[in-house]
């Protein structure tokens, strides 16, 4: 079998994960295997050599911008969450009002009965405890999804279905762009993130990235799609919806991947690929490209369906 591929070379400057995070590192020994990829002993910079480490290339990138943005990104999204898990500074409870609390249990009950603990607060700090992936979502992004919303729910608008660019074709040209760059993930890691959106946004959008006024549209594009007579029959659903609610899965995700087994390692890769996805998004000529749809009018029939009751899809 032919030696494993050089992808870093001795000496070579990288960034390399660590636990959630990426570190700027040194490749200071190679070691040629039989697998498809080499093995690199690295030092972290600014670390003791006893935090010396053997890792493959999937935990390495090269040290360039675009690596140095994400890691800042993954730091910032590091920071922001363990605040946002740190307990808080209890307030000071008043002695007299705790004097009186012991003195009515005495009185009402005699002595303290034990405390259960609430079955849905369990649950809760289970979910909580989860891995959990911060998705950063880029301010012109924001923009776009705070105009989406006015537009469909104050100027009572939908967006034209099927759409010019779907959401699949987004999630493929990104597949094919980020694929060909040579800091890029690997196809395997691209092909399974790039499926898994698609599966994601086909389960998500008749459940959660809806609005009510849009229901109406949805229920006849459903329907088409049922009909075996119908051109929409053999679409799915990203093959027909565009980029605004591509951009509303991902505000769902982390809530979606916190329902997940996934353990930290795939949350980590995950987590990086979105990261790339959404700067890629962000790109001027990408929001061009992807969020130039004109919104059309509705009539007053469809806006009296809208308020009507609407079932869910089945």
């Amino acid at each position: 079998m032919a030696p494993g591929t050089m992808l870093y070379n001795k000496d070579e400057k990288v960034l390399c994960f660590h636990g959630m995070l990426m570190y700027e590192a040194k490749v200071i020994e190679v070691k040629q295997t039989k697998a498809e990829d080499n093995e690199y002993k690295v030092h972290y910079k600014g670390w003791k050599n006893t935090w010396d480490d053997w890792v493959g290339p999937d935990r390495m990138r090269k040290l360039n911008d675009d690596n140095r943005a994400l890691a800042k990104q993954l730091r910032e999204d590091y920071q922001a969450r363990y605040m946002d898990m740190a307990p808080k500074t209890k307030k000071k409870v008043d002695q007299r009002s705790s004097r009186g609390s012991e003195e009515h249990s005495s009185i009402v009950g005699g002595s303290r009965k034990r405390t259960h603990r609430d079955p849905d607060m369990e649950k809760q700090e289970t979910y909580a405890a989860k891995p959990s992936v911060r998705i950063h979502i880029h301010d012109n992004l924001k923009s776009i999804l705070v105009d989406d919303w006015e537009n469909v729910t104050k100027n009572l608008q939908v967006v034209d279905v099927p759409s010019e660019t779907s959401a699949g074709s987004i999630l493929d040209e990104y597949y094919n762009y980020q694929s060909q760059r040579a800091d890029g993930s690997s196809p395997e890691v691209l092909e399974e993130v790039v499926s898994g959106m698609k599966n994601y946004f086909d389960l998500c959008l008749g459940r959660l990235l809806l609005y009510r006024f849009e229901r109406p549209q949805y229920l006849i594009i459903h329907k088409k799609m049922n009909d075996p007579k119908d051109p929409f029959s053999s679409k799915k659903l990203h093959d027909l919806y565009g980029g605004e609610h591509l951009l509303r899965l991902f505000v769902q995700l982390p809530d979606l991947i916190a329902q997940t087994n996934m353990d930290q390692p795939n949350i980590n890769r995950l987590r990086e690929e979105l990261l790339r996805m959404t700067a890629w998004l962000a790109q001027d000529e990408n929001m061009v490209k992807y969020f130039s749809n004109q919104y059309k009018e509705t009539d007053a029939e469809y806006q009296a369906s809208s308020k009507a009751a609407l079932p869910d899809e089945k």
